[in-house]
């Protein structure tokens, strides 16, 4: 199979729903007035300044989503409400901005074509890339795939066949859709999918700074992007973060970042009563993470893996071999085996890690993690997978933020003696 194909077309999933429902409504005159990172936030139309308005917008679409009704349905439901509030057709409205009267296009068929459009791909986008996230140990890669228009723009073109890691930053700025009506798309890939499409270099991307007319900010984005497209738009903890930067400033924002995590240390300890903790040394072997690696094993065993597993070694005196065993149909493998001279090689016991990860990518690994009901279901429907596959499953909190192993270690509490039993929880040598 060529890696995971997306498509905008069809039901929009429960990621993206829940991803719009939690969207707060944001009224504004301009489409500047909200635009970029907020859009990961907020639920806005340009020109609708009623707030209730915007509210019955925003539940028609919930509705579509839910329902999986068409554009057809939604502006049955919305053209007699819309018009019966005057907001249709040309009208004379005052921009609170300068304070002077403006004939402005709010209400047609076609914006209302926009209107679902738009909200309906960028929820997609944003429970896509949720997804994207959750596997992106078995699908590292992301492929741009050509626009599915008719007649594509060509300013997106330059992106086709586009072959980078899920964690590359140029993903935060052109991740589709990238403008009104873009139906460019992307595919996830294994690394050998990738390896054999042929890995990209550096992109060539044209960055220009864009002002806002309205706020006056200045922004550096693709030159040939959307100006209010050009984020990732399932990012929602880093919009939060943005936000309060731009309010406040970087190192306002780098300090507040820096309180948060001091704030919830003080308040994260691990009960080594109730769940079993295993404190892992910096310096590994070179030699046992080669050992422990297998790239190209149908197990596909990770850098990271393999050094989580090598300090295990270390500390534990246990020496580790790659699970090589059958497994029944639809059972997935685990990690490692610990060898066991005295018993058949069926019978060693069995490690599955989880939330390893390079240092480098820990930042984008907790900005993911649970920004989302859905993103959070999907790391307890893995850890489930995991005790069903492995005797012993290794939660490795050693890269995650204060937040996330607050939240990690409250779910594993809450599981069965049985389940909890299964839990080695790896933190660095010195907590």
């Amino acid at each position: 199979m060529d890696g995971i194909e997306y498509s905008f077309a069809g039901l929009v999933d429960k990621a993206a729903f829940e991803h719009f429902k939690a969207k707060k409504i944001l009224a504004g005159f301009s489409h500047y007035d909200v635009w970029l990172y907020q859009h990961s936030l907020a639920f806005t139309v340009a020109k609708m300044i009623d707030v209730d308005m915007l509210a019955e917008v925003k539940d028609a679409i919930e509705s579509a989503q839910k329902n999986g009704t068409a554009f057809a349905d939604f502006k049955k439901r919305l053209k007699p409400y819309l018009m019966a509030k005057g907001w249709w057709g040309e009208q004379v409205m005052t921009d609170p901005l300068d304070g002077e009267p403006k004939l402005v296009q709010i209400g047609s068929t076609r914006r209302l074509k926009t209107i679902f459009n738009t909200n309906m791909q960028t929820a997609f986008a944003a429970g896509q890339w949720q997804r994207i996230q959750a596997n992106k140990k078995a699908l590292p890669y992301l492929r741009y795939n050509h626009s599915a228009a008719g007649h594509p723009r060509d300013s997106h073109k330059r992106y086709y066949g586009l072959v980078l890691p899920v964690d590359h930053d140029i993903w935060k700025v052109i991740f589709p859709p990238n403008g009104y009506g873009c139906k460019c798309s992307v595919s996830a890939l294994t690394r050998r999918q990738a390896e054999r499409e042929g890995i990209s270099g550096e992109p060539d991307v044209d960055m220009v700074e864009f002002t806002n007319p309205r706020t006056g900010k200045t922004v550096l984005i693709p030159d040939d992007i959307t100006p209010s497209f050009a984020h990732n738009h399932g990012d929602r903890l880093g919009a939060m973060d943005a936000l309060f930067g731009e309010k406040n400033g970087e190192e306002a924002l780098t300090a507040m970042i820096a309180e948060r995590e001091a704030w919830l240390d003080k308040r994260y300890s691990v009960p080594s009563d109730k769940v079993a903790v295993l404190a892992l040394p910096d310096k590994v072997s070179e030699k046992e993470v080669r050992r422990l690696t297998k790239e190209q094993s149908a197990n596909n065993t990770k850098d990271h893996e393999a050094r989580a597993a090598a300090a295990w070694q270390a500390e534990t005196g246990d020496r580790l071999e790659v699970f090589d065993l059958p497994v029944e149909k639809g059972k997935g493998q685990a990690d490692y085996l610990i060898v066991s001279d005295d018993l058949p090689r069926e019978q060693w016991v069995t490690l599955d890690f989880m939330f390893t990860e390079n240092p480098e990518h820990a930042e984008l690994m907790n900005r993911y993690f649970a920004h989302t009901t859905g993103a959070w279901n999907t790391k307890v429907d893995k850890i489930q997978e995991h005790f069903d596959k492995a005797d012993i499953v290794p939660l490795d909190l050693r890269h995650l933020n204060a937040a996330n192993r607050h939240k990690l270690l409250q779910y594993v509490l809450s599981l069965p003696k049985e389940q909890r039993n299964k839990v080695r929880l790896l933190v660095k040598i010195s907590e």
